[in-house]
């Protein structure tokens, strides 16, 4: 069990470390990018959707995947207030990021796909 655990925690730190090497490229690059989206956004960046839907679209896998993940994991059963508090919160940021404030969005601007995906 110990050998498992150890392994998962390597393969976790990995994970980690080429998570901030890619955050480390995207911070620099987008010194020389300009964004494609918002007032920023021109046809270079593809086809675009609505807005709205961009929006709900980009974010809200991360609502459900993660309540998914939460249902199946052996924490949903547990009873110490720390792991349902940050659920809690992550979970009502994300609803409110990915149902709510698409739709406060004013305007009729588009989202390239490319940026969505």
């Amino acid at each position: 069990m110990e050998q498992i655990f150890t392994s998962e925690l390597g393969s976790f730190y990995n994970f980690l470390f080429l998570m901030s090497l890619i955050g480390l490229v995207v911070f620099v690059s987008l010194y020389f990018v300009d964004a494609g989206y918002g007032k920023m956004r021109t046809e270079k960046w593809g086809p675009a959707i609505n807005n709205k839907v961009g929006w709900l679209l980009m974010e809200a896998p991360v609502f459900i995947v993660v309540l998914y993940l939460w249902l199946i994991s052996p924490y949903v059963v547990t009873r110490q207030a720390p792991y349902w508090v940050f659920l809690l919160i992550f979970e009502f940021h994300y609803f409110q990021r990915s149902f709510i404030f698409p739709f406060l969005l004013k305007g009729t601007g588009k989202m390239p796909i490319v940026i969505m995906l």
